[in-house]
């Protein structure tokens, strides 16, 4: 730490003390947590909005529009212990910013672990062969039906999931200490 640190730590201090203001764009909320000794969060509505630092923290401002969410590749085995890669696609929006930001440490995040249980739940529960052959329209909605579930409480509505990659996944299995073997995509099959 330099001589001169305390200078830096000073400054902080009388900045905390001064307002700060926040722009809030028309499509967006942001949550202001105000209070002395007991924390009360209030949502902040679009525009300028000024608070003190000493007395509040803000968070966000959050987009409160349709946006998309490209999950990440999840390995799942299906129902006859397939191995198989997945990857899905949902569209949502925050619906309730209270229960998004606050309640939830990192609630987007959370939305695409949610997501992806919801895909690893519906490939599970049936095999490759059926899942390929059924109508899109069907795996779509059980997933729509299987991620709202997940997410009735999270303060987001999902108005589309979609799964967009899926195929048979390549998987290297080591059993002790035998020579790995490995499983692979067969040919006659897609």
């Amino acid at each position: 730490m330099s001589a001169f640190a305390w200078i830096g730590d000073l400054i902080e201090w009388v900045a905390d003390w001064l307002p700060h203001w926040i722009q809030v764009d028309r499509n967006e909320q942001a949550v202001k947590h105000t209070g002395w000794r007991t924390r009360r969060a209030v949502i902040m509505q679009p525009g300028v909005r000024w608070y003190w630092p000493a007395f509040s923290q803000t968070e966000g401002p959050f987009k409160t529009v349709w946006q998309p969410l490209t999950t990440s590749t999840i390995n799942v085995m299906d129902s006859e212990q397939t191995p198989v890669a997945a990857r899905g696609f949902a569209v949502w929006r925050i619906t309730d910013v209270l229960r998004f930001a606050v309640d939830h440490e990192d609630a987007a995040a959370m939305l695409d672990d949610l997501v992806c249980a919801a895909i690893r739940e519906v490939l599970t529960a049936k095999p490759i062969a059926e899942v390929q052959k059924n109508e899109r329209n069907t795996t779509d909605r059980a997933l729509l039906r299987a991620v709202e579930k997940l997410t009735e409480d999270i303060g987001v509505r999902i108005q589309l999931v979609r799964l967009t990659t899926f195929t048979r996944a390549r998987m290297l299995c080591v059993m002790g200490d035998e020579a790995p073997a490995v499983i692979e995509d067969s040919e006659e099959e897609s």
